[in-house]
C-alpha cells in the first residue's frame, strides 16, 4: 500500500495486532517502525505491568505512528485515549491507524515544561528520536504543558500516563510536576544519553508520590498498589521464550547509576574538551563581535558624516536649484527686454527712417528756397535795375522838362 498526502510517497506494511477487531495497523517499510513493532508487539515493552484496575483516562505522550495507544485501545475499549505526538510524518500516519478507535484522540502538538511554539529537531536520524526544542524564534511546533492539556479537554485525574519524549521529560518533571500527585501509574521512558541529568530529575520529582517502582524493558514504571503491579510479559513465559530485557526492582537504580556514572566520565572528559574548545570559541566570537561592534560604529559615524553630507548636498542642490529659478526667471525678463529693446530699435531705425526723409525733404526745401531766394536776388536786382532806369528815365524827362522851360 502507498501512502499519499506526505512529502514523500511511502510504502506502508499492513500488521494485524493481537485482539484487534477494526482492521490492519500500518507501519513504514523502515527499520524503524518494524523496530516499532518488534518492541511493542513481540517483546510486549508495555506489558511489564498487571493492572488491578481499567484505566478511564490514557495519555500517550510521544504517540509516534500510535501503535501503543491502539494496543491500549485493544486492551481497555473502554478508556479515553488521548495521542499526542509533535511530528508531521508520524501523526499522519498516526490518524490513519486510530481512524478506527473513536476512543483514540489524535493530538497534534509537543508535551513540554511550557506553552509555546518550538522547532522539530531530529539528532537520531530516525522517525523514533524527534526532539522539540522552544526559543525566542517563533517555531512550527506547538507545545502544551501537561496542565494546559488537562485543562484543554477537562482531564482531572489520568489513570495512565505513558511518555517517551525524547529528552524533554527533564524540563517537563523539573518545572510544575503538581499533576504527578493526579496519575495513578507513569510509564516512561528516560533519555539521560541526550539530557544528561535526566534520571535524577523524574526520580527526585516522583520519589514520594507512588507506592512501587519497577523497570520493564526499556522504561521506568511508577504506581500505586491498589492501581497496578509488575509483572513479567507473557512472551518471557513461553517454551521458549525471548532473551529478557533490562528487568531490575528499584533497589537497584543506584547500581544502575554507579555502571552509569562511569559512562558519563568518559562522556564529561569529552565535554570538559569540548567545553575548553567551546570557551575559546567564545573569545573568538567575543572578539569578533567587538570587532564588529567597532565596525558598526565606524561604519554608524561614517554614514553619520554621509549623511551630514547628504544633507549639506541636499541644501547646495536646494540653493543651486533656486538659483537656476532665478537664473531662469532673470532670462525670461532679459528675453523680454531684449524683445523690447528690439521693438524699440525697430521704433527707432523707423524713426531714424522718417528723420533722415524729414531731412533729405528739409535739404530739398532748402535747395528750393535757396533757388527761390536766388530767383528773389536776381529779381530784386532787376527790379532794382528797372527802378534805378526808371529813376534815370525820370532823371531824364524832368531835366529835359526843366531845360525846355528854360529855353
Amino acid at each position: 500500500m502507498i501512502l499519499l498526502g506526505m512529502d514523500n510517497r511511502v510504502e506502508l506494511l499492513e500488521r494485524n495486532l493481537p485482539g484487534a477487531t477494526l482492521g490492519s495497523f500500518y507501519l513504514r517499510n523502515t527499520q524503524f517502525d518494524r523496530d516499532i513493532y518488534e518492541a511493542l508487539v513481540k517483546q510486549q515493552e508495555y506489558n511489564y505491568i498487571r493492572f488491578l484496575k481499567e484505566p478511564d483516562i490514557i495519555i500517550d505522550a510521544g504517540a509516534n505512528i500510535g501503535l501503543a495507544s491502539v494496543l491500549y485501545a485493544i486492551q481497555f475499549p473502554s478508556a479515553k485515549i488521548y495521542a499526542i505526538e509533535p511530528a508531521p510524518d508520524n501523526f499522519e500516519l498516526l490518524q490513519l491507524n486510530v481512524e478506527k478507535y473513536p476512543n483514540i484522540h489524535p493530538i497534534n502538538c509537543a508535551i513540554m515544561d511550557s506553552d509555546g511554539k518550538g522547532t522539530l529537531v531530529d539528532y537520531t536520524g530516525s522517525t523514533l528520536g524527534y526532539q522539540v526544542e522552544i526559543s525566542k524564534k517563533q517555531g512550527t511546533v506547538q507545545c502544551y504543558s501537561l496542565d494546559t492539556i488537562c485543562k484543554k479537554f477537562g482531564i482531572d485525574h489520568i489513570n495512565l500516563l505513558k511518555m517517551d519524549v525524547e529528552g524533554a521529560e527533564a524540563s517537563i518533571f523539573k518545572t510544575d510536576n503538581r499533576w504527578i500527585t493526579n496519575v495513578d501509574v507513569l510509564i516512561v521512558e528516560l533519555h539521560e544519553r541526550y539530557v544528561k541529568g535526566c534520571n535524577n530529575v523524574v526520580f527526585s520529582a516522583v520519589r514520594n508520590s507512588f507506592d512501587i517502582e519497577w523497570i520493564g524493558g526499556e522504561n521506568f514504571y511508577f504506581a500505586h498498589l491498589d492501581y497496578a503491579l509488575p509483572r513479567v510479559p507473557d512472551v518471557y513465559k513461553c517454551i521458549d521464550p525471548m532473551p529478557l530485557p533490562i528487568e531490575k526492582s528499584w533497589e537497584y537504580r543506584d547500581h544502575y547509576d554507579a555502571l552509569y556514572a562511569t559512562i558519563c566520565k568518559t562522556k564529561d572528559d569529552e565535554i570538559s574538551g569540548l567545553q575548553a574548545l567551546n570557551n575559546d570559541l567564545i573569545q573568538i566570537r567575543d572578539s569578533l563581535e567587538l570587532e564588529n561592534k567597532l565596525l558598526v560604529e565606524t561604519r554608524e559615524a561614517k554614514d553619520l558624516s554621509l549623511k551630514e553630507q547628504d544633507t549639506e548636498i541636499i541644501k547646495l542642490r536646494n540653493a543651486v536649484s533656486e538659483k537656476e529659478l532665478i537664473i531662469e526667471q532673470l532670462v525670461s525678463v532679459r528675453d523680454e527686454k531684449d524683445s523690447e529693446l528690439e521693438k524699440r530699435d525697430q521704433a527707432l531705425k523707423k524713426f531714424q527712417e522718417v528723420v533722415a526723409e524729414k531731412d533729405r525733404l528739409i535739404e530739398q526745401l532748402i535747395t528750393v528756397r535757396d533757388e527761390k531766394d536766388s530767383e528773389l536776388e536776381k529779381r530784386d536786382q532787376a527790379l532794382k535795375t528797372l527802378q534805378e532806369g526808371n529813376i534815370k528815365k525820370k532823371n531824364y524827362r524832368r531835366n529835359s522838362l526843366f531845360i525846355k522851360r528854360k529855353k
